[in-house]
């Protein structure tokens, strides 16, 4: 006996049917979720759009079927992660670049000789220049300005006789 007939298909998860809500996320941009019944949300959350939330509030899918908990009171979620990413902010702006750090270093004085230490450093390389050593010689010299360029000769002749004429086609088909 073929009980073939009596197979059921699923249809296919359609998330239009479910409401929406308005929401502020963590940037306070106005957006929209949708609101899917816990068991649905369990069932397709691989399928939900981003930050479709179960209907008890307590998960909110995003990224292919990852899961994000959610606590109990979303007004209270909403201002924890406005906090935490104010705190980032802050740490972020607190956060110096190497030539800042750099620069605050070498303008700073000595404590023992009243230098900066910039002028610290150009002392200790003279010193080292003086003494034999020819990497704290160039150091020096390029510091000061002197550094000999690198000469490259650019008058090779490297236009070939059809590249003249390439050229004077488009020249012509221009005008």
């Amino acid at each position: 006996m073929n009980n073939d007939t009596n197979t059921t298909t699923e249809t296919p998860f359609d998330i239009t049917i479910y409401p929406k809500e308005n929401y502020t996320n963590s940037k306070g941009e106005e957006k929209e979720r949708y609101i899917v019944p816990d068991d649905i949300f369990e069932k397709h959350i691989k399928e939900l759009p981003d930050y479709t939330v179960n209907e008890s509030k307590t998960y909110m899918g995003f990224h292919g079927g990852r899961l994000k908990p959610l606590g109990l009171d979303p007004e209270n979620d909403l201002k924890v992660r406005r906090a935490g990413a104010e705190a980032t902010n802050a740490k972020l702006a607190q956060r110096r670049t190497f030539k800042e750090q750099i620069d605050i270093i070498l303008s700073a004085k000595d404590k023992e000789n009243g230098k900066t230490g910039l002028e610290n450093v150009t002392i200790a390389m003279y010193e080292r220049a003086i003494a034999g050593d020819t990497k704290a010689a160039q150091f020096l010299r390029d510091t000061a300005g002197e550094k000999p360029a690198d000469n490259i000769d650019l008058n090779a002749n490297v236009m070939t006789e059809a590249d003249k004429q390439l050229l004077e086609k488009l020249k012509a088909r221009l005008n």
